[in-house]
């Protein structure tokens, strides 16, 4: 006889009683029991519902601005804010293109022309462009202004070398060989619908003449936010639907049931619906990360729902009468649904111990709505079920292929071979650690959207036109007026100016003094002028024109000056890198001169978001491992089956997000979410698989006895679930925006590992476990 452990098929009692029977579950499981015969006033209610909460979404709004990423009195935003009011919004539009005479006579009356027509489009409120800029000039009657490009330009070759000359102009509306030009527009609205509107207008009037034919480029903060406003309002709903879809084929097609299929789906579009009116009624709106949330619910709620049908199938072939058989369906799911619910739930809330304000949104109305998919499965699906007064035809028939039956064989096998199932589980780990060390954070917008994306595109091509389309802004708080030493301040930046510019990453710098050296001729006037720049009235006077105004350097109080530290794209920890740098050549001259400074713009705060995905990540997932383990051993009350039900689900997440590591995807506002969302998601299947499996050995099962029990009770809707779970996230993987694309990958590889230890690695670790207790005893 061989001494391997061997799984004996043992006669499954599917009605299993508890000792809380007479307790909460039994009255629940009684109320259950009931609701078919009140199935049109549930009906009715639930309509209700359903319409309230959809004319509640209607009125869901769209923001996507970077303040949102942090709290009202963080630094990063304080600073951001007080900087567009002092210099103007941040928030950039260029239209690029290219020409190799761009400074002749025609190219220069068709720049004009334009403009002219880019002033026309409806909630553009100035253009900056080699049309339009004027330059200072000095006067005994103080700073007066004259067109960059004269009316009579004279030889082309002889502008364009005085043009390209300009410091201040080059990287701003001229490349550095002057062969393309940026026309910088600035918009009168924060409204986001109406800025994909601009966005659209002016791609739509340069494919007109006179102006098709060429190739012009939007780039800039605008245009990132519109395509990223056009992703939320669009792509969500579409998939919402499209996943509805999918999983009511695969459930009909699996309980040869189209009631059965409804019942669940249903739950899943209340949850979304009902989720997302209560995410309106309370004024948040939906952003990158919040528009997520409708997909993550739609998917994850049809768990419960799956677990009752799939009881009630089962159930209907012993027992007659529909509360007979609610009431044997429900009775032993009850209990490990609700902690199911609590440990997804948990790994949601996990969320709010976040910096950042749209994770802890996502995380708590996630988080809201698995309890209420959770509510609303035990109230609707026994409804749907019953709605012609009896069960779906086919409910209680014996099924052609047991899966049950196939998986008891399978973990036979698998036990038989625990070795090997280990050795493969040490081989994962060691995957997963060696990917982890090579995880990176990616917070660039641009990088989120696909290669072939005109957005993307556009800035690709600005990147190699101009030297840093998004710069790093440093802002210089100086302790008097700069127009009471004028001289002091000018040789104060223009000091500044060249050493910075002398860093390898730096490609230009751009201040006031830039500009004063640019037009104002050396000697007193710079200073005077200088000093005239300084007093609020006259820069006030030139606001809306000017090649100083147009790029503002200065703050109206002329106490703030601004260094706009111009490079390639870096990544986090190259920017990182280049503001010590940056901090070195400051600190002297900041500590000397009782100057303050700081660090703000989109290439800064990207690193500041950076850090708090960082810390998300981390302490969502230490908070999520820490609840589970403890909902767990209150639901089992024993510590080794907590333990054990903690392996099989820690290892797929250290997997998936190791194996993110080693091929390259980087963390992002999306795929944070991963690892707690799969601890969260995953342990579902384990706590149904060592409930059946603990109330077995109470009924004085042996441990290969038990564990056969509940592989053959548990396992057909554990791989059902799973199933649906990739399919719903691998939904995903049709979304134009990439962290999502990644969020639905791995989410869906994590969800797969997580069934597979479940039913290879979990069955080895319960009877060498149980087995190892028997020796010790």
């Amino acid at each position: 006889m061989s001494d391997r452990p061997r799984i004996t098929p043992i006669l499954t009692n599917h009605t299993m009683a508890t000792p809380t029977d007479s307790g909460l579950v039994g009255r629940l499981t009684a109320f259950v029991s009931r609701l078919p015969r009140c199935r049109f006033r549930v009906l009715t209610g639930v309509l209700v519902l359903l319409i309230v909460s959809a004319a509640s979404v209607r009125h869901i709004d769209i923001e996507n601005r970077f303040e949102i990423w942090f709290s009202q009195d963080d630094p990063m935003r304080v600073n951001f804010l007080q900087f567009q009011e002092d210099f103007g919004t941040d928030e950039s539009l260029v239209l690029f293109y290219r020409s190799d005479s761009l400074f002749s006579p025609g190219e220069l009356r068709l720049n004009a022309r334009l403009t002219n027509a880019l002033v026309s489009v409806p909630h553009v409120n100035g253009v900056l462009s080699l049309s339009t800029l004027e330059i200072p000039r000095i006067s005994p009657f103080g700073i007066g202004f004259s067109p960059l490009v004269p009316q009579d330009p004279g030889p082309q070759e002889e502008l364009k070398a005085t043009l390209t000359g300009k410091g201040i102009l080059r990287d701003n509306v001229i490349s550095a060989d002057g062969s393309a030009t940026g026309v910088i527009l600035t918009l009168d609205t924060l409204d986001d619908d109406l800025r994909l509107g601009v966005v659209d207008s002016i791609r739509g009037l340069v494919d007109q003449a006179p102006f098709s034919g060429r190739e012009f480029y939007l780039a800039g903060n605008i245009p990132i936010r519109a395509e990223m406003y056009r992703v939320s309002s669009t792509e969500s709903g579409r998939f919402v639907g499209i996943c509805a879809l999918v999983m009511l084929a695969l459930l009909w097609a699996y309980f040869s049931s189209l009631t059965a299929a409804v019942a669940a789906v249903s739950v899943s579009i209340l949850t979304v619906v009902v989720t997302l009116g209560l995410f309106s009624a309370m004024g948040f709106a939906l952003n990158l990360v919040a528009g997520i949330i409708p997909l993550v619910l739609m998917v994850v709620s049809l768990s419960v729902s799956i677990h009752i049908i799939a009881r009630v199938d089962v159930v209907a072939t012993k027992t007659s009468g529909l509360e007979g058989i609610f009431k044997d369906a429900v009775r032993p799911i009850l209990k490990p649904c609700l902690f199911s619910a609590l440990t997804t739930g948990v790994a949601f809330s996990s969320f709010l111990f976040s910096g950042i304000g749209p994770l802890r949104v996502f995380g708590a109305f996630c988080a809201l709505g698995v309890f209420l998919s959770f509510l609303l499965a035990f109230l609707l699906v026994p409804v749907i079920l019953t709605l012609g007064g009896r069960l779906p035809a086919g409910f209680g028939a014996d099924r052609r292929h047991d899966l049950g039956r196939v998986l008891e064989g399978f973990v036979a096998k698998t036990i038989m071979r625990r070795t090997l199932v280990l050795a493969g589980t040490v081989a994962l780990l060691v995957v997963g650690v060696l990917g982890l060390r090579q995880l990176t954070f990616e917070t660039d917008q641009i990088k989120y959207l696909h290669a072939a994306n005109p957005v993307r595109e556009a800035s690709r091509v600005a990147e190699e036109w101009f030297s840093g389309v998004y710069p790093l802004e440093v802002v210089l708080e100086l302790p008097d007026s700069i127009q009471n030493r004028p001289d002091h301040y000018l040789r104060l930046l223009t000091g500044l100016e060249e050493e910075i510019s002398s860093l390898e990453e730096v490609a230009v710098v751009h201040s006031v003094a830039t500009a004063l050296r640019d037009f104002i001729p050396e000697g007193p006037f710079r200073s005077l002028a200088l000093a005239a720049l300084g007093r609020q009235e006259e820069f006030t006077a030139g606001a809306d024109s000017g090649a100083l105004s147009g790029f503002r350097y200065l703050a109206p109080s002329g106490t703030k000056a601004r260094l706009s530290v111009k490079a390639r794209w870096m990544d986090n920890e190259e920017t990182i890198l280049l503001m010590s740098r940056l901090d070195r050549i400051l600190d002297p001259v900041a500590a000397e001169e009782d100057i303050s400074y700081f660090y703000t713009g989109t290439v800064p705060m990207f690193v500041s978001i950076n850090r708090r995905l960082t810390n998300s990540q981390i302490s969502s997932f230490l908070v999520s491992f820490t609840c589970i383990f403890l909902l767990l051993l209150l639901l089992f009350r024993r510590l080794r089956l907590a333990f054990l039900g903690m392996i099989p689900n820690i290892l797929p997440v250290v997997t998936t997000v190791g194996i993110m590591g080693l091929v390259g995807v980087p963390m992002d506002v999306a795929t944070v979410l991963i690892a707690a969302i799969s601890l969260g998601i995953a342990v579902d299947d384990t706590i149904h698989f060592l409930w059946a499996f603990r109330e077995r050995q109470v009924r004085g099962a042996g441990d290969l006895a038990a564990l056969d029990g509940a592989v053959r009770a548990v396992g057909r809707p554990l791989i059902l679930t799973s199933l649906l779970l990739v399919a719903g996230f691998l939904t995903m993987t049709f979304s134009s925006y990439l962290p999502v694309v990644f969020l639905g990958v791995f989410v869906s590889l994590n969800v797969l590992l997580a069934i597979l230890l479940d039913i290879i690695l979990l069955p080895a670790l319960i009877s060498l476990s149980f087995e190892e207790g028997r020796s010790e005893a």
